[in-house]
């Protein structure tokens, strides 16, 4: 199949170092291991690009990561985004990617020469072109949701939020296909009249290698972070985000940290709350039994996770799929999270996990002592959850997923001249 991956988002890159960068470099890297020609449309990093986020066909180093998304605008947009009020700001980029969207099919056209048969979009905020394109073209177009749109309005403002509604409507109406990465996720999706027979659940993933590594690397890795013979190492990776519960991440570890000398804490990544962290690490005096590395390729935190004994998650939102509790069980981690429905379809309480009250201090703190004092449960915990996560929660696995969702498709079916199937067998 020769198909077009595509995020409008002029946003988010397929090389920024977020949850949503990992899935689309992973998701259509492992659709090309299916022998799929894929195509990626990144229209944040200008175009068509290559699996490491350089123009396709361009020689030399690749482009560098953006520290954020928002470090993307054209140069004619930076400065009256800058200067604006937050509100302003808000409506500029709402009106921004409007804009985007109406040059996107002129820059798009010239791939309908390539021989593009099937179209698997990320959608994003405003964006219908890639959609129109695919119904004037007759193609399959399998749309990709990864959040409801109120959260962007509840968060990060949405002056043209009623706009963004209709249009969110008209991509759940029309695509092909629909995938979503949670079940409250799809609920949601149906709630608001998409199709039940055309929304599927797929959940985030991890790439298996690299979460091993020898007995000489573990101890090196841990000795540079300041971990004692005989400690456990309670881990964390991820973006310092609100919704992440970090600052009742801190305080349970400072409960965990008084109680028991085996604890050390290593919290990997940045974003908008690393230094609030920073601060209250230093205002609890832990800064010897926390250590902060902040933000690290992506390429080698899994030789990171391979060094925790605990991985830890304190909150997570209603919709979300958590890519960090996949790459958790990868490397065979014992796990506490929180007990929300998104975490509980994917995580098994008391068998695969330990699932507490979200951002609830104490109730993490009692988990995360239960494992340091229980090494037998630890290794149990962590063995189970991995054997499921490399059976069930690969990106191998999800872009299988995605390919029989797309070649199921009424429009490839058509346009394979495969006979449908009566409800009785018969053609």
């Amino acid at each position: 199949m020769n198909l077009l991956y595509l995020s409008l988002s002029p946003h988010m890159g397929i090389t920024d170092p977020l949850g949503y960068g990992t899935h689309m470099r992973e998701v259509a890297r492992a659709l090309a291991e299916r022998g799929h020609r894929v195509q990626r449309y990144i229209a944040a990093d200008g175009g068509l690009v290559g699996e490491d986020g350089r123009a396709a066909g361009a020689q030399g180093p690749a482009r560098p990561p953006r520290r954020s998304p928002l470090e993307a605008p054209a140069a004619s947009w930076r400065r009256p985004i800058a200067e604006a009020t937050a509100p302003a700001r808000h409506l500029l980029r709402d009106l921004r990617e409007l804009w985007h969207d109406r040059q996107a099919p002129a820059r798009l056209a010239p791939l309908l020469g390539t021989g593009i048969e099937a179209i698997y979009e990320r959608s994003a905020f405003m964006q219908l072109a890639g959609l129109e394109l695919a119904r004037a073209h007759g193609l399959p177009h399998l749309l990709e949701v990864n959040a409801p749109i109120e959260e962007r309005r509840d968060h990060h403002g949405f002056p043209l939020f009623a706009l963004g509604v209709e249009r969110e409507r008209r991509k759940l109406a029309y695509s092909d296909q629909v995938v979503c990465v949670t079940g409250p996720l799809r609920r949601y999706l149906l709630e608001r009249g998409a199709d039940p027979a055309r929304v599927a659940v797929i959940p985030n993933g991890v790439r298996p290698e690299g979460f091993r590594i020898g007995a000489e690397a573990r101890a090196e890795r841990r000795a540079a972070w300041g971990v004692r013979e005989g400690q456990v190492v309670v881990g964390f990776v991820g973006r310092f985000g609100f919704w992440r519960g970090m600052i009742p991440l801190v305080e349970a570890a400072s409960r965990v940290a008084a109680a028991e000398p085996r604890a050390h804490f290593v919290l990997i990544g940045g974003g908008p709350m690393l230094p609030q962290v920073a601060a209250e690490i230093a205002a609890r005096g832990l800064e010897s039994r926390i250590t902060l590395t902040g933000v690290l390729p992506p390429e080698v935190v899994p030789s990171q996770l391979a060094a925790f004994d605990v991985g830890v998650l304190a909150g997570s939102p209603w919709y979300s799929s958590p890519i960090k509790l996949f790459e958790y069980g990868a490397a065979g981690l014992a796990i506490v999270a929180p007990q929300v429905e998104a975490v509980a379809e994917v995580l098994l309480d008391g068998d695969e996990g330990l699932l507490v009250e979200p951002e609830d201090p104490a109730a993490l703190a009692a988990a995360i002592g239960r494992l340091i004092a229980d090494p037998g449960c630890r290794r149990a915990l962590g063995e189970r959850y991995q054997a499921r996560v490399l059976r069930e929660f690969t990106w191998a696995r999800a872009a299988a997923r995605a390919e029989e969702l797309l070649l199921g498709s009424p429009r490839w079916l058509a346009a394979a001249k495969v006979p449908a199937v009566s409800p009785h067998g018969s053609r």
